[in-house]
């Protein structure tokens, strides 16, 4: 498996696990490498429909998973 695929799995798996989940929350439960790194990656997600961000006031983004990125995790986890 890619480290692409590694990190895209451990970031849906922990939204699945948690549910909404601000950037630094991500950054620990997923193990991002750059404190930075969650925010981009995130956008990138989000594009793909993978994920859905919600702005709760004087908290910031949050995110979670949707039915597509379940049904993507699906797909990453089985036997190659």
């Amino acid at each position: 498996m890619s480290a692409r695929n590694s990190l895209k799995i451990r970031v849906l798996r922990a939204l699945e696990k948690h549910g909404w989940l601000r950037p630094r929350e991500l950054h620990t439960r997923a193990g991002f490498p750059l404190r930075s790194s969650p925010w981009t990656y995130m956008k990138r997600q989000e594009r793909w429909g993978l994920v859905r961000k919600r702005v709760v006031s004087g908290i910031g983004p949050e995110w979670t998973i949707t039915r597509r990125g379940r049904d993507r995790l699906v797909w990453l986890q089985r036997p190659k």
